[in-house]
């Protein structure tokens, strides 16, 4: 019978009836409605936000600490081997948090577990660490390292709340019983946007024999040509060779002439692997910070020229267009640009 009132209810909410229903039939959707009010978890409340409240409150980084005070927070002085910590404090209210996932008669916080996400989109690195609810009741902190050389422009912070461990059977009020269930999201995402003086590029100083690359080489470069429309600190990685005797005049960052040949030989790779690639009619610039918009600013500096021009320049004359970035990067000259 009840079942039936259920029915009844749900096509009340689907259509207009051509008649209003008898008094009997009314008095049994209310009962039905209520019951379900009374016994099913709410997966939205009206406001939620005292549940579990989240506040990304500290950054170490190279053992500095920054209290982080904006939503998004700007991270100065930062650069690609940069060793970075962030605490994110939490509360949560137990009682309010069971029974709006209808879980006060079948678990406890122990059963459930906040998911801290840390994502950069220009890298594709992910970062999650599961805490224990119960840590965090009524206040805790959740702490987590980030790799450096792993990140870049910009990341974003999140907590979900999941079920910890799955149930054998399922609830009579529908609550979630399988482990990894999502209860809730934290609305408030985080962004610590990464903004420094550093290289240009991710760089890594590995050694090339453990790592596998050419043995006897200065540098080498990872450049993904296809993803011009993606941001440039995503699609570019170089790698400095530390068995080499000169790594140090590259690591430092001074204008040196080696240095002026390390600038010369990454854009040069770059544009000979984009020639490759594209052509100048297919050309996707993309976005102020994308792959092509930086490489193209960089040949209308050097070139005089779009992009798309140089493409086409490297087609139709290519040891001349080779010829001119020599002169206008200053290979081989302490001031290159």
């Amino acid at each position: 019978m009840l079942r039936s009132a259920v029915e009844v209810a749900a096509r009340q909410d689907r259509e207009e009836a051509d008649e209003p229903p008898g008094d009997e039939v009314t008095a049994l959707v209310d009962v039905a409605r209520s019951y379900l009010e009374d016994h099913s978890p709410s997966s939205e409340p009206a406001d939620d936000h005292h549940l579990v409240v989240v506040h990304l409150s500290r950054l170490n980084m190279n053992g500095h600490h920054t209290v982080i005070d904006t939503n998004p927070f700007v991270l100065t002085g930062w650069d690609y081997q940069s060793d970075l910590a962030l605490t994110v404090d939490v509360s949560v209210d137990e009682h309010e948090l069971l029974e709006s996932s209808g879980l006060v008669d079948h678990g406890s916080l122990n059963n459930i577990q906040l998911a801290l996400q840390i994502e950069c989109a220009s890298t594709g690195h992910r970062t999650l660490r599961m805490v224990e609810a119960s840590k965090c009741s009524p206040t805790g902190s959740i702490e987590v390292s980030l790799p450096s050389r792993e990140i870049a422009h910009e990341i974003r912070i999140q907590v979900v709340v999941v079920l910890g461990s799955s149930d054998t059977d399922a609830h009579d009020n529908r609550a979630a019983h399988l482990k990894g269930s999502r209860l809730r999201s934290v609305d408030t995402f985080f962004r610590v946007i990464l903004e420094g003086d550093g290289s240009m590029f991710p760089t890594e100083a590995v050694n090339f024999v453990e790592a596998g690359f050419p043995a006897n080489a200065v540098w080498f470069l990872k450049f993904k040509a296809e993803g011009l429309d993606e941001p440039m600190l995503g699609t570019v990685r170089l790698f400095v060779n530390t068995a080499h005797p000169q790594s140090q005049a590259l690591l430092s960052g001074d204008d040196t002439v080696v240095m002026s040949v390390l600038r010369h030989g990454i854009l040069e790779q770059m544009l000979l692997s984009i020639a490759a690639a594209h052509t100048p009619e297919d050309l996707v610039i993309g976005a102020e910070d994308s792959t092509g918009a930086v490489l193209d600013s960089l040949t209308q500096l050097h070139l005089g020229m779009s992009l798309a021009s140089t493409l086409a320049a490297l087609n139709t004359s290519r040891a001349e267009t080779l010829s001119r970035l020599q002169g206008e990067t200053g290979l081989l000259m302490g001031d290159a640009g």
